[in-house]
């Protein structure tokens, strides 16, 4: 359950083979794999970052850790893999929650030729707790030539407990010259539902990162949002 092995982070046993991979544990979901499968997430950890970090990001998009996943990871074939898990939910019976598959995560990604791709969908509904309870598919990709890279992320979401379905678009774009990178960003989320109606907003973001080794790394981000109504994240 993440507390005996490793905490917050991933923390599995598992096998692998040429047939691929089975892990059973605390681990990423695969459409959450997926997402960063599409190399549109180019400043993660900053202001500018598209997943889900409260008002410290651009955007809101879902991300999952889920206890005791049981995950398949396909190999390689031609540049694609697939990734599918099931979750617990770890619940009761009266609540309808209690069996081994009450939440599922599927994943397609692919890399080569210069592009990289990703698909997932998951069903989070029977988890519950403050990061699940939802249900979303993301999809997107980026391509690089030489030095210039650009890619673009969609990502629909539908909370468990409300009427509230969100979608967000991210454009993202990048040049790299020696050991440093220029990013620019832009994000546009609308919210539909009860008390959120027809909300939209826009955001965006320019950051600049200098690599001193392959460990080490010097950043600087900004990031502005702009909305109606309340806060769209």
């Amino acid at each position: 359950e993440g507390g005996a092995i490793g905490g917050a982070r991933n923390s599995y046993l598992g096998l692998a083979g040429d047939w691929g991979q089975v892990r059973v544990g605390r681990h990423d979901t695969p459409a959450k794999i997926a997402l960063y499968a599409t190399g549109v997430e180019m400043m993660g950890d900053t202001v500018m970052q598209f997943t889900d970090s409260g008002d410290g990001g651009m955007l809101n998009m879902q991300e999952t850790r889920a206890d005791d996943a049981i995950a398949y990871l396909s190999p390689k074939f031609s540049g694609f893999s697939a990734i599918a898990a099931i979750i617990p939910g770890e619940g009761t019976s009266a609540a309808g929650n209690d069996g081994l598959a009450d939440a599922y995560s599927l994943g397609v990604g692919y890399s080569g030729g210069g592009f990289k791709f990703g698909f997932g969908y998951e069903d989070l509904d029977d988890l519950g707790g403050a990061d699940t309870g939802y249900v979303n598919y993301n999809i997107g990709g980026s391509y690089s030539m030489d030095a210039f890279t650009v890619g673009l992320l969609y990502q629909a979401q539908e909370d468990a407990a409300t009427d509230l379905e969100s979608e967000m678009y991210a454009l993202t774009g990048k040049y790299k010259f020696g050991n440093n990178e220029v990013v620019a960003s832009y994000g546009n989320s609308e919210n539909d539902g009860t008390g959120v109606a027809n909300q939209s907003g826009d955001s965006y973001g320019i950051g600049f990162n200098h690599k001193l080794s392959k460990r080490t790394k010097l950043y600087a981000a900004y990031a502005s949002k702009s909305h109606d109504g309340a806060d769209f994240t």
